[in-house]
């Protein structure tokens, strides 16, 4: 929503998205609310204010979950399906980290270690 927003012209409405994106954990967000600082159009209160609530989300999370998120997240921006199949099992919860270790080598042993 935020890119559409930015798109057509209404950076103010952009600015709201990313920030409420940013405030629930995601990176992407902070890295577009620091252009828009840089470019001026978002003060340093409300840009320290986002990123203390964002560092408070990633606190919240603990550190399995936030692997868990991450790894998913890199998964969906490739074309593995196969990849993205473990990656979701492990982010479901369907699947441990010591389970998705193995799979992971056992998937890099498939691709020809090309992981």
């Amino acid at each position: 929503l935020a890119l559409a927003c930015e798109r057509v012209g209404f950076i103010d409405l952009a600015i709201k998205h990313w920030q409420l994106s940013a405030t629930a954990g995601d990176e992407i967000s902070v890295k577009d609310l620091w252009k828009c600082f840089y470019k001026g159009k978002l003060s340093k209160v409300d840009l320290e204010d986002t990123l203390r609530a964002h560092k408070d989300s990633l606190d919240e999370m603990n550190s399995e979950d936030r692997e868990r998120y991450n790894a998913w997240q890199d998964a969906k921006s490739g074309d593995d399906e196969l990849l993205l199949g473990i990656y979701n099992s492990y982010y479901d919860g369907d699947i441990n980290a010591k389970m998705l270790k193995k799979a992971l080598k056992a998937h890099r042993m498939l691709s020809g270690g090309a992981r």
